[in-house]
């Protein structure tokens, strides 16, 4: 196999990459500020005790009670909510709390970084029998305390005084009232047949998930499933950790190293940069594993057995793996390799799949959990086996074609990534 230098489209695709970059990072910043909706953050509730509970369940609420609470509030849509990963993916960035909780007079700070008006801190206490939740809601812009909020009753109401606390907060930020559909469907959440055990049980999932053992979260999330169907929040996060699908449409462009097998007078390139337009279907699993398959096309020119140039059509069909490395919460690096068929078409009457294998580098930046841009940096290693289209392009029998692609594009998680 011949070996030719690749400097060049090093040097391309590095600068291709840092403009996509660039690109996407004033994007999100443009989201967000698109969303005027105030941002309200929940941080960990802390344990204030407990009689006669196990210190490691009182530990394992702090964070369920601070995801459920997040989720009674994102029912209220005049609300932009942080999400809880989200949050302790800027407060670990900051080096302002590892553990998720954050130290008393820093809440602002806190809020400022992760782009919330409002900032809620609380915690909670059970004591013979009596359940009591003390929540502290800040306004970020101004560093004050707005409300102190308090509300108890037996621990086996749990889950209603968290919907409790939810209401009191909103109207606390001075929101609308509900209309008859929004009203309803609050009542039928309160009527959720949902015990302290069951959110017990649910924040020892979350917990797991924290942690990477995302075995042990997912049995946590299907034991609730089994014994407490009413919560149904322990189903979506289930079907979370399955993993989540990604649709991701392309435009990008073939470049071919420098011919050294056919000179073509005024052709630097056999494939000239010739556009590349393609779609890929990718499935994300734990651990920052990815599966995709990818389908493109390419009306490419090349150099004739006469000496003049010729459109070819190129389908790339390939499928590959690889790993997403969390450099932020919104940006994602990728690495892929992976094997498939380069489908040459010379003309309407011929055409051949050669054996190609691919190795590819890429970012994702989110500018919202569903939407993402996506660049790519693909090598495509075509040996000529058996290929009379190589053949005529002037491979010899026995090297390797090397078309480099660079792609960016949108794609969308349905479920979220």
């Amino acid at each position: 196999m011949r070996v030719f230098p690749r400097c060049r489209l090093i040097h391309a695709g590095a600068a291709v990459f840092a403009a996509v970059l660039v690109m996407a990072d004033h994007l999100v910043g443009q989201d967000e500020e698109s969303d005027t909706r105030p941002g309200v953050a929940v941080l960990r509730f802390e344990s204030g005790g407990s009689l006669g509970s196990n210190p490691e369940d009182l530990g394992a609420l702090e964070v369920g009670i601070q995801q459920m609470l997040l989720t009674e509030l994102s029912q209220r849509p005049e609300l932009r909510i942080v999400e809880r990963s989200h949050l302790n993916a800027i407060l670990q960035e900051q080096d302002l709390g590892a553990s998720g909780r954050v130290e008393v007079g820093t809440e602002a700070e806190a809020g400022r970084l992760i782009g919330a008006r409002f900032m809620v801190a609380g915690v909670f206490t059970d004591v013979s029998g009596e359940f009591r939740l003390d929540a502290r809601v800040f306004d970020v812009e101004t560093s004050e305390i707005l409300r102190c909020e308090e509300v108890r009753d037996r621990r086996e109401r749990m889950y209603d005084l968290i919907v409790d606390l939810a209401e009191v907060i909103a109207a606390d930020l001075h929101l609308p009232a509900l209309d008859t559909e929004a009203q309803a469907a609050l009542e039928a959440r309160r009527a959720r047949e949902i015990p302290p055990e069951a959110l017990t049980l649910y924040a020892w999932g979350q917990i797991f998930e924290d942690r990477g053992h995302l075995d042990m979260a997912g049995d946590a999330y299907r034991r609730v499933m089994s014994e407490y169907p009413d919560l149904t929040e322990a189903r979506d996060d289930w079907r979370r950790l399955l993993g989540s699908w990604e649709l991701n449409v392309f435009v990008g462009s073939f470049n071919d190293e420098p011919s050294e097998y056919v000179v073509v007078p005024g052709s630097e390139d056999n494939f000239r940069r010739d556009a590349v337009l393609g779609v890929r279907v990718a499935y994300h699993l734990p651990l920052g594993l990815f599966v995709q398959g990818e389908i493109a096309n390419s009306l490419v020119r090349v150099p004739a057995p006469n000496g003049t140039i010729q459109n070819m059509n190129v389908t790339p069909i390939l499928a590959s793996g690889g790993y997403s490395w969390h450099v932020r919460h919104d940006l994602h690096l990728f690495g892929a390799v992976g094997l498939g068929g380069m489908r040459f078409e010379p003309d309407r009457t011929r055409s051949e799949i050669d054996f190609a294998a691919v190795y590819g580098a890429g970012a994702r930046v989110f500018l919202t959990r569903n939407h993402v841009i996506r660049g790519d940096l693909r090598l495509h290693q075509i040996p000529n086996a058996l290929g009379k289209t190589l053949d005529d392009l002037g491979v010899p029998r026995g090297d390797t074609l090397w078309l480099l692609e660079l792609s960016a594009g949108l794609s969308w998680f349905p479920g979220g990534g």
